[in-house]
């Protein structure tokens, strides 16, 4: 998938959340919202079952479940940057002297970031 590509239209809408830990199952379910329906399981490695510690699975799931609900945003804030920096190169006033101002007035016509499912 490359960077302008959008998520496969089969993927789980976002957001994504974490359910309690399971102690039955020594793991954690990612589900999508608002299907509720199962995405991914963070599990516990078996040292951690062992100590019946779920600190691991709950650092885990926070961290991809971050990066997924941020993706379109970022995504999205790609693309911002990416216009200011064609402006500022593009800019008549690119002197090393204007280069803050420039880069300000860059972010300014870039326009806003995108909401998820737009570009």
């Amino acid at each position: 998938m490359t960077q302008s590509q959008s998520k496969p239209k089969n993927a789980t809408p976002l957001p994504w959340e974490a359910q309690p830990f399971d102690a039955d199952e020594n793991g954690i379910a990612l589900i999508g919202l608002p299907t509720g329906g199962l995405v991914a399981w963070v599990t516990l490695h078996p040292t951690e079952v062992d100590a019946k510690d779920p600190t691991r699975a709950q650092a885990n799931a926070a961290v991809i479940l971050d990066a997924v609900n941020s993706h379109a945003s970022l995504k999205a804030r790609i693309v911002q940057l990416e216009r200011g920096l064609t402006w500022i190169v593009n800019s008549p006033s690119a002197h090393p002297a204007n280069m803050v101002k420039v880069a300000e007035d860059a972010l300014s016509h870039a326009g806003p970031v995108a909401r998820d499912g737009e570009r």
